[in-house]
Parts: structure tokens; C-alpha cells; sequence
């Protein structure tokens, strides 16, 4: 839970949300919950006959009221229902648009479970049921087989970040497998096992959501070390891409000044990820599934108030844990590269470059790259490395013409 917003902010939506529970015939009551900046404001409430449910209003220019983070948690209801009693229902949607802005109110269950931590950062210890670890990945488990077109990590931001705070390149195969997308500390719920806040899932890299809750952890050594407990993956190089992409987007954060108190474990797990990132193997080949270009899911008819319980379909996804694959590039030296045959004798060497712009040497046999395929994907002035395997070489045959 963030702090509320400036005192006109708070207003507005204080009062849109009141709006929002008149045309729902909800009484809001109790404790007021605040998201970033003061995008969002929930509350519970209670509904006729008595029934305790949950109203959280989002808001956006009118103008950008669409896409991932605004259809997410309808979404998520059409893909998941109630995900075996881990997720809260959402029950009904209503929508406004006042002065250039608008509003959506998503009025789901109440769950009776308490977060773990206020803020998405752990501030102490966390004390849970011993299954509750299990349930989780569990949970997790089956998040990952849903199928989707919507995207939590855009592998072009990733191509740009990485190079920028770990200072490596982005492999160029990536599992990738459908997330909850913002698993802190703060949408988990124990000692019932909910999982909240649903707006931004989608495909990511694999590992995506244990390295979320990791980095989270990195203030309590002891729970840090239950998560890794939980995922034994982590650390491998099947999450090398979902471990970097947490990181690079919190180290992003602390460069605006938030998340100053994950700075120090941050670094330390970036130079990690750096030192490890050539042992980074290729995924299983085979494997399709890559996410699409689509920022989300269509919204469907946007009545106002729309009532969810009675209409919203639940469709099970199947299993497709997919690798992209970056173009591949054949033919001439300008436009990729050209292996010869294997022979008997031909070792090979490689190289960190920062352009690979040589053309041949003049004792190998074989020319080398004209070009490097990553110079083109990073901006005028940052240094590229790219990691190209130059072309085998007969070290015999330099060895006796040197």
C-alpha cells in the first residue's frame, strides 16, 4: 500500500469512488488502500444481503484507458475463474468517463486473509503455514500453462536494459511462460494463500515471478533464502532472462529514487547475472509459444455496470512454455554469417567485440562476420558486446605460417 496521493488527487477519486459504489449498490466502508501515485484506491464494502466484497477503482486519461493494465483483471477472471480458490473473483465492472478521465471500478470477493507485508518491500520476517510455500508454487505452476497473448516483459525492453544496467546482451533464446507479473509481498495473502492485483499478467521469461518475489525478499536475508528454497531454479540458467528482467526494472526504479533500500542487493545480484551471463545455454528446442505483439486482451462490451458472475466464460490454456527466437540471418557476409564444413584440426576461437566490423584475417581461411547482428539493435555510441564466435580456424595452419 502506497501513501495517498496530493490532497486534490484524493479527492477526485475519493469521490468517483463513491460514485462507483452508488451505481454498484455497494456501502464502502473501513480502511482505505492507495496504489502508486494514486492511480488506484480500494476499499471494502459490503453488497445486498450482507455480502462482504472488495471495490478498487482504477483511473487513466480517457484517452489511454485501454490495454494490458486496464482490461487485466477482467482478463485474468476470464482465464483463471477463481484459480482453485487462490484468486479472488471478480464480480462485476462498472465504468465513467468525467473531464478527460476515466474510471473503472472492479468489485470482486473479499478476502478475509490479511497481505503479508503493507508495502511490496518485506519488512521483517514472514511467518506462514508450513504448505503454504508448496501451494504457492503450485499456484505458480499453473499460472505458467495459461495460454495468452498478453505480455507482463516486452523482450524489446528487455534488449535495451539489459545492455544498459547488467552491461551483457540478451540471450538470444528465451523461455517464455505466462506470470502473474507483480508478486510481492503486498498482493500475497497467508495464512490463506490468495494471490491479488491481476492487472499486469502476461508473458514474461521464465522464472519471471520467483525472481519477483526474490527481489522483494533481499531485505530479510532468512526469507530470501525460504524463496530460493521454494524455487530451486533460480540461480539456473533455464531463469538467467526472467532473473535479469526483475532487475533491470528495479534498478530502473532506483535510478528515480525508489527501492532505495534494494539497491545494495540489486548490484550485487546484477554482477552475478554479468558473470554467469555466457554460460547462459540455448532452451530445449521444439518449443513454440513466443508472446505476441498484442499489449493485451479485448475488453468485450463495456456496459456499464457490467455484472461478471453470470456471462464471464473461464477457458482452460494449455501448456506452452515457448522460446522465441530472434530472426535468423543465411546467405551472403552482409547479412549473416556462413560456417564451413567441420574438419578434423579446426579449433575454435571467440571473442568480445565492440563492433566485429573486421573483415578477414589474413591467415585464416575463412573470412569472419562482416557485421555483428546486435550492432543494429543498440543505439549510436553504447558499446556492444556481442559475444560472436568468429569463425573456425586451422590453428595447425597458423601455427606453421606464423
Amino acid at each position: 500500500m502506497y501513501s495517498p496521493p496530493d490532497s486534490s488527487t484524493a479527492e477526485r477519486m475519493r469521490a468517483a469512488h463513491r460514485d462507483a459504489a452508488g451505481a454498484l449498490g455497494i456501502d464502502g466502508e473501513g480502511e482505505e488502500f492507495w496504489g502508486w501515485a494514486g492511480r488506484t484506491l480500494g476499499r471494502p464494502g459490503t453488497a445486498a444481503g450482507g455480502r462482504r466484497v472488495w471495490l478498487r477503482l482504477v483511473t487513466a486519461p480517457a484517452e489511454k484507458a485501454e490495454g494490458k493494465l486496464w482490461e487485466g483483471a477482467e482478463a485474468a477472471q476470464r482465464a483463471f475463474a477463481d484459480l482453485g480458490g487462490r484468486r479472488p473473483q471478480l464480480l462485476a465492472l462498472h465504468e465513467r468517463v468525467a473531464d478527460g478521465v476515466a474510471y473503472r471500478a472492479e468489485l470482486s470477493e473479499y478476502v478475509d486473509d490479511a497481505v503479508i507485508s503493507a508495502d511490496p518491500i518485506l519488512q521483517g520476517p514472514v511467518h506462514v503455514p508450513a504448505g503454504w510455500w508448496s501451494d504457492l508454487r503450485d499456484v505458480l505452476l499453473t499460472i505458467t500453462g495459461a495460454d495468452t497473448d498478453r505480455v507482463a516483459v516486452r523482450r524489446a525492453y528487455l534488449e535495451r536494459a539489459v545492455p544498459q544496467y547488467l552491461d551483457t546482451e540478451l540471450p538470444e533464446h528465451i523461455r517464455w511462460t505466462t506470470a502473474h507479473g507483480d508478486l510481492h509481498w503486498a498482493n500475497l495473502t497467508a495464512p490463506g494463500l490468495r494471490l491479488l492485483d491481476w492487472e499486469g499478467w502476461g508473458r514474461a521469461p521464465y522464472g519471471y515471478d520467483a525472481a519477483t518475489l526474490y527481489a522483494y525478499s533481499l531485505t530479510d536475508p532468512g526469507t530470501a533464502a525460504r524463496v530460493r528454497d521454494a524455487f530451486p531454479e533460480l540461480g539456473t540458467p533455464d531463469t538467467w532472462a526472467g532473473e535479469a528482467a526483475i532487475v533491470v526494472e528495479l534498478l530502473q526504479t532506483t535510478a528515480r529514487g525508489d527501492n532505495q533500500a534494494l539497491i545494495g542487493p540489486l548490484e550485487t545480484w546484477a554482477r552475478r547475472l554479468r558473470a554467469t551471463a555466457q554460460h547462459v545455454s540455448p532452451s530445449p528446442p521444439g518449443r513454440t509459444g513466443p508472446p505476441a505483439a498484442s499489449g493485451g486482451t479485448s475488453g468485450g462490451d463495456r456496459q456499464s455496470p457490467k455484472l461478471l458472475e453470470s456471462h464471464l466464460s473461464t477457458a482452460g490454456g494449455a501448456v506452452t512454455a515457448g522460446v522465441e527466437r530472434a530472426p535468423q540471418r543465411s546467405g551472403s557476409r552482409r547479412t549473416g554469417t556462413r560456417r564451413p564444413p567441420s574438419r578434423p584440426g579446426w579449433g575454435t576461437r571467440s571473442r568480445e567485440c565492440a563492433a566485429c566490423t573486421a573483415t578477414s584475417h589474413p591467415r585464416w581461411k575463412w573470412p569472419s562476420p562482416s557485421r555483428c547482428r546486435n550492432v543494429g539493435r543498440n543505439s549510436p555510441g553504447r558499446r556492444v558486446v556481442c559475444g560472436c564466435r568468429l569463425f573456425p580456424v586451422l590453428s595447425q595452419l597458423i601455427t606453421e605460417k606464423g
